[in-house]
Order: C-alpha cells, then sequence, then structure tokens
C-alpha cells in the first residue's frame, strides 16, 4: 500500500541520516548491512544506491549462515 511505502521510505532515510552521522568524521569506516530476515533485497539495494550517491562507498552485506545447513 501507499502508507507503508512511505513508512519504508521514512525507516531508510533514518537509517541513511544515522549512517552519514556516524562516518562524517572518520576516514577509515566500514559499513555492514546485515538484514533481518523480514527486510526486502530491494530495500537494501535503495539503500545502497542513497548511500553510494552520497559518497559513502566501504559498504558491505552481511549474512546470515542458513540454519538448515550443517
Amino acid at each position: 500500500s501507499a502508507a507503508s511505502d512511505v513508512y519504508k521510505r521514512q525507516e531508510l532515510d533514518d537509517l541513511k541520516k544515522v549512517i552519514s552521522q556516524s562516518v562524517v568524521n572518520t576516514p577509515d569506516y566500514m559499513v555492514i548491512l546485515k538484514p533481518s530476515e523480514k527486510t526486502q533485497l530491494q530495500s537494501i539495494f535503495t539503500l545502497l544506491e542513497s548511500l553510494h550517491k552520497d559518497e559513502i562507498k566501504n559498504i558491505s552485506i552481511g549474512v546470515k549462515k542458513n540454519e538448515t545447513q550443517k
């Protein structure tokens, strides 16, 4: 729905703001995005694209080990 899209956009904007403020005075930074199981992949790509446009480029995506694998 349109309301949930606005809410998701606000959440992504808030995350971007926190990340940007955290690295602004840190020349050697690394950002690791570790989404929850409920996070949509498109949300991660949208955040990555937005951070990249703001010249925040040292970003990795954390992944969990598949619990069914041993």
